[in-house]
């Protein structure tokens, strides 16, 4: 993350995930997170973000019995206190919708990727932090960083 200097990044759930959830990647995840902070960044997760961490920690809720429906809560109410939000707003819909004229060809899963991005480019995030290699496709007008551990 060198070079990154006290810039604006989006953080994707399925690297807020790895913060509840007690997973291998967990310990991995959260020392990025210090860095970032440490580096002066400001980062940045949107309402759909916080919905999409809802249905993973939910998922996992129902498979493994972990996290409990409190412990969902309460990760959502810390990342919404935690990270800058970054509203949905007309501005994001029309980028929305351009970016869904610029890729005919995207899956409907890739929808909501394309709502993230246009998310990004209207507020003037710099890049987005994900593990999702799907975005390798859509990147366009931001930086990705593509974790791996």
């Amino acid at each position: 993350m060198r070079g990154l200097i006290g810039r604006r990044l989006f953080i994707d759930a399925n690297v807020l995930a790895l913060f509840v959830l007690d997973a291998p990647r967990q310990a991995f995840v959260q020392a990025t997170r210090t860095e970032l902070v440490q580096a002066g960044h400001e980062l940045w997760i949107s309402r759909q973000v916080l919905r999409e961490l809802a249905a993973a920690l939910v998922k996992y809720m129902r498979r493994d019995g972990r996290p409990t429906m409190d412990e969902v809560c309460a990760a959502l109410d810390y990342a919404r206190h935690q990270y800058f939000i970054a509203e949905d707003s007309a501005a994001v819909t029309a980028q929305h919708l351009e970016l869904l004229k610029q890729h005919p060809e995207c899956r409907p899963g890739q929808v909501h990727d394309l709502n993230i991005i246009a998310t990004i480019q209207a507020h003037g995030i710099a890049a987005l932090v994900t593990f999702d290699k799907d975005f390798t496709v859509l990147s366009a007008g931001y930086e990705l960083i593509l974790l791996s551990s």
